[in-house]
């Protein structure tokens, strides 16, 4: 096995593979530089949802936080999966009103630039 330092710098061409009995190889081994590693961050679709008050009797209003913009797809969803409601919205701030729904535990998921968050709403 080679090691090598953290920062060191190598080419492939130097390096030759070498197997645990010592024999080595005219193939060139790989070298992994670390690059590529990590999640990106779309700046655009970092954001947070609130709801409050929650529970409600129905009345719920509605912040998105952080950098989203654009057109947000909302849908409610109930605990079977069952879509109830879908729509979508361009303010960062809206009330939402689901009086007409039975009391219970629903869903609301929200969809901007690809990135979902779904948050628990309970009407009571």
């Amino acid at each position: 096995m080679i090691g090598f330092p953290l920062g060191t710098t190598c080419s492939s061409s130097l390096l030759k593979a070498q197997d645990y009995n010592g024999t080595r190889s005219n193939r060139s081994a790989g070298v992994f530089n670390g690059s590529g590693l990590g999640i990106e961050e779309n700046e655009a679709t970092d954001f947070d949802v609130v709801v409050f008050p929650n529970p409600s009797s129905g009345n719920f209003q509605v912040r998105l936080t952080g950098t989203a913009n654009g057109t947000f797809d909302y849908q409610i969803i109930d605990i079977t999966g069952k879509i109830i409601e879908d729509g979508n919205q361009t303010q960062r701030s809206f009330d939402m009103d689901l009086t007409n729904l039975e009391s219970g535990i629903y869903y609301l998921r929200i969809v901007n630039n690809g990135v979902a968050k779904i948050n628990k709403l309970i009407i009571k």
